[in-house]
């Protein structure tokens, strides 16, 4: 496990293997693990993954204003710079493809390839339905706490609704009251 240091920011990341480095990142309020835990690298890839800002072990939160694909991508451009990596594989779920894709875009001449695993918002901004998913957990989450706002967000009629449409999205965003430090890091469900 290593660190690196942007923004007054301590950035927890993970390496495993050797070889071409492939930078693989997690969705919305995950961390390395679950990156680590969609890809064993074969021989040849060195499989690096870290925690986005607001989420797993970085620390502090820092300035919320930089909750966006713009500074995620800088931040995984910091990660390289840090690894000394001129180029490399970026992949991502959710998120972490839309950070992808935004680090190409700003980056183009530092990435080899992507993989993208379910990217989010490819064509435009969150959704206004989308967002109010994520409103009701944040309400949730700041009127009654962890343990009991995702006791009512999961017998609300939202919850029954989304999971409908989506049963792995229900069940990623109740799983956003059980993560570390989720009163602590609702500006990252906000922004």
């Amino acid at each position: 496990m290593g660190s690196f240091q942007k923004d007054d920011i301590i950035f927890r990341y993970r390496e495993v293997g050797e070889g071409t480095p492939f930078i693989l990142q997690h969705g919305i309020g995950g961390d390395l693990n679950q990156s680590l835990g969609f890809y064993k690298p074969p021989p040849g890839i060195r499989l690096i993954s870290f925690d986005f800002r607001a989420h797993g072990e970085t620390k502090p939160i820092g300035d919320i204003s930089k909750l966006n694909f713009y500074a995620f991508a800088d931040d995984v451009i910091a990660l390289m710079d840090h690894l000394k990596i001129e180029k490399a594989v970026l992949g991502g779920v959710a998120l972490g493809a839309g950070v992808a894709i935004n680090a190409a875009l700003q980056y183009p001449f530092r990435i080899l390839a992507l993989v993208l695993i379910q990217p989010a918002w490819l064509a435009g901004p969150m959704t206004d339905e989308a967002i109010s998913f994520y409103s009701k957990v944040v309400h949730y989450l700041q009127q009654y706490g962890p343990l009991e706002g995702r006791k009512r967000f999961m017998v609300s009629e939202e919850y029954a609704e989304l999971e409908e449409i989506s049963p792995h999205t229900a069940k990623y965003l109740a799983n956003q009251f059980t993560r570390s430090h989720s009163l602590e890091l609702i500006a990252r469900l906000k922004r």
